[in-house]
């Protein structure tokens, strides 16, 4: 019967321990797991505070400003630039306008160039005209002043002065007959428009130009953006249309002025004094450039930026200069 008792005991004592052992682990899981609900609890109070914090956040923003943000705040880069649809619409718009700008500008700084070529020329004609015939007026004059001082006979001085004046009918009748002096008008008239047509083209491409850098775009809001763009192109595609018509009447009374003949002389002559021009220019410059280095070795400002106009400068006027 004592065996019996104790073997009961025993097994009892087991069932307690092994009662205290599951209610230890049980307690220590809710432990783990409460900690585990404050730690996220935590976490997800850190990550909402900057939300929470009036410094660090607008008051409000409308379900529309939020989309906005979310959508355009990622705009970093010029890759992702590419992608919109606002940016590839005011690429090809700006793309055209400046191509059109440069083809324009560049005709007509050509055919002004022309036009210059044939105004000195005749400025030139009129000029060496008005200068004989005072001359030889003033020499006319002076020896029958002075006939009788230098014993000149009477006959030696009329034949002088009927030459003289044969001379300059004939000079002015010549300048009359091929109209030298309203050509030269209509050619200044004409170099007015053009000057001014020129200021309005450039107008245009200055008012461009800050457009042109790709970094306006980015961290702004496209839609805005193209808003911005699209009251200027229409100010400009109106204005094409004026410029357009100027320049309709402006080569029209261009190839009045310089037929075929006379282009191609004056196109011959404009390569001449460019080429002239240019080396001439290429002297110039590597002197500049010799006495640059003694300023450089002197520590002496550098030089000033040459002002010479040539004509390839507007031959280097690219009319395909685009926004990539």
């Amino acid at each position: 019967m004592t065996d019996i008792s104790n073997n009961i005991d025993l097994s009892n004592n087991n069932n307690n321990l092994n009662n205290s052992i599951l209610e230890n682990s049980i307690l220590e899981n809710t432990i783990n797991e409460i900690t585990i609900n404050e730690n996220t609890v935590k976490n997800h109070n850190n990550l909402m505070s900057p939300l929470t914090t009036p410094m660090r956040t607008p008051q409000k923003l409308t379900f529309n400003q939020q989309e906005i943000l979310e959508k355009f705040s990622n705009i970093s880069n010029e890759d992702e630039l590419s992608d919109l649809k606002e940016f590839v619409i005011f690429k090809h718009q700006w793309n055209t306008l400046q191509k059109n700008n440069n083809h324009i500008i560049k005709d007509c700084k050509s055919d002004k160039r022309l036009l210059d070529l044939k105004y000195d020329t005749l400025t030139n004609w009129i000029n060496n005209i008005q200068t004989s015939v005072i001359f030889f007026s003033t020499i006319s004059g002076f020896l029958q002043a002075t006939r009788i001082q230098f014993s000149i006979p009477d006959t030696i001085i009329a034949i002088i002065s009927i030459s003289i004046s044969t001379y300059i009918t004939l000079l002015l009748s010549i300048s009359k007959y091929y109209k030298l002096d309203e050509l030269k008008e209509r050619i200044q008239n004409l170099r007015e428009k053009y000057v001014t047509l020129h200021n309005r083209l450039e107008y245009r491409i200055d008012t461009l130009t800050p457009w042109f850098d790709r970094n306006l775009w980015i961290y702004h809001n496209p839609q805005e953006k193209l808003k911005e763009w699209t009251i200027i192109y229409n100010e400009m595609q109106t204005d094409y249309e004026d410029i357009i018509k100027i320049k309709k009447d402006l080569v029209s009374e261009f190839e009045i002025i310089m037929d075929t003949i006379s282009r191609n002389k004056y196109m011959i002559v404009n390569i001449k004094q460019d080429n002239h021009t240019r080396t001439k220019f290429y002297k110039l410059q590597k002197e500049s450039n010799k006495l640059e280095q003694k300023f450089k070795k002197r520590n002496l400002p550098a030089r000033q930026k040459s002002i010479i106009k040539l004509q390839h400068d507007v031959d280097s006027i690219d009319p395909t200069e685009n926004i990539v």
